[in-house]
């Protein structure tokens, strides 16, 4: 029984990781935006906490929009493998979990409402994405 719980406490805690994002800015107006998701996440949480980071960085440096001017997503299957003590009475054999990282690297490039383009494909608006998350 101790060792069920302590399988379950395990796939809790592997299942429930969270994707973190960073901003690189290349010049006052283009940025890379790396989103990772070190657990067993999606490959949509990953975009969305890139997209999410982009419209932050965007508004928090003036710009109405932002392009994505690229995007590259990577996964790479791994598996997690615990020594059998994790506090609950110790002891008993390892347990291996599957883990799958994922990550996203998108480079933007922040706009004015008059620098729009005329092909919006890839154009997103940052306070559409900003209110979504409220």
């Amino acid at each position: 029984e101790v060792q069920m719980i302590r399988v379950a406490l395990l796939s809790a805690i592997a299942l429930s990781g969270c994707t973190t994002a960073s901003t690189a800015m290349l010049t006052p107006n283009t940025a890379q935006i790396t989103a990772k998701d070190l657990s067993t996440g999606s490959r949509a949480a990953v975009r969305n906490k890139a997209l999410l980071t982009a419209a932050q960085t965007a508004h928090a440096r003036g710009f109405e929009y932002f392009a994505v001017t690229s995007l590259e997503e990577k996964s790479r299957q791994d598996w997690f493998t615990t020594s059998g003590q994790m506090g609950l009475g110790g002891g008993g054999p390892p347990v291996h979990i599957p883990s799958r990282d994922l990550w996203a690297e998108m480079s933007v490039r922040f706009l004015h409402a008059n620098e729009l383009p005329a092909d919006r494909d890839g154009v997103y608006q940052a306070s559409a994405i900003l209110a979504r998350q409220n």
